[in-house]
C-alpha cells in the first residue's frame, strides 16, 4: 500500500485524536499563561511609574517656591537635576550648586525675606506625591509689589531631571518642553 495523504486521513482513528488533543490543549494553555505573565509584568511596571513635574508657585502671601513634584503613582529614583538660569547650569542635587545658583540670581536672606534651599543629593528616592523645593522664600512683611523682582527672576529658572522607576525604566523631565 502506497502512503498518501488520503490514506493517512482515512487511517486516522478516534484513538489518535484523543491522544494528541490533550497535548495540543496543554500547549495552548501554556502559551496563554506565558502571554498573561508578560502582560501582567508590563501592567505592574506601568502601575508604579513616577512622573516628575517642574513647578513654580507664586501665591503671595504664601512663600514663592520653585521645585519638582512627583505626580506619578510610584517612587522616582532621581539620578540628576540640572538647573539653568540665563544660560548657566547648576547641579540641583548639591548644596554648592544651589548656593551658586542663588548667588547668580542675587537672591539671599534679607530683613523682608528668608530663603530656604533643599539639595536632595544624587540617587535620591522620591516617593509618590513628594515635592522637592529648590527655593522657597518666606516673606516678613510688605505686599506683593515688594517682591516683583524675585518673581521675575524665579520665572527664568529652568530644570532638567533624569530619573527612573524601581523597575529601571528611565525618563527625564525638562521644564522647557510643554
Amino acid at each position: 500500500m502506497n502512503f498518501t495523504a488520503a490514506n493517512a486521513v482515512s487511517s486516522l482513528e478516534c484513538a489518535d485524536v484523543s491522544v494528541w488533543m490533550p497535548i495540543f490543549v496543554a500547549a495552548v494553555a501554556v502559551g496563554i499563561a506565558v502571554w498573561q505573565g508578560i502582560a501582567q509584568r508590563e501592567h505592574n511596571r506601568l502601575s508604579v511609574k513616577p512622573h516628575l513635574d517642574f513647578h513654580r508657585i507664586f501665591a503671595f502671601p504664601l512663600p514663592y517656591s520653585v521645585g519638582i513634584l512627583n505626580s506619578g503613582i510610584g517612587p522616582a529614583l532621581v539620578k540628576s537635576i540640572t538647573l539653568s538660569y540665563e544660560g548657566e547650569t547648576f547641579d540641583g542635587t548639591t548644596r554648592e550648586g544651589l548656593d551658586a545658583l542663588m548667588e547668580r540670581m542675587g537672591l539671599k536672606d534679607s530683613a523682608s525675606m528668608r530663603v530656604i534651599k533643599f539639595a536632595c543629593g544624587a540617587k535620591y528616592a522620591m516617593r509618590a506625591g513628594e515635592e522637592i523645593k529648590f527655593y522657597s522664600c518666606k516673606f516678613n512683611g510688605g505686599d506683593e509689589s515688594d517682591y516683583i523682582d524675585e518673581r521675575a527672576i524665579l520665572e527664568r529658572v529652568q530644570a532638567v531631571a533624569t530619573y527612573s522607576s524601581f523597575y529601571g525604566i528611565e525618563d527625564d523631565m525638562n521644564s522647557g518642553e510643554y
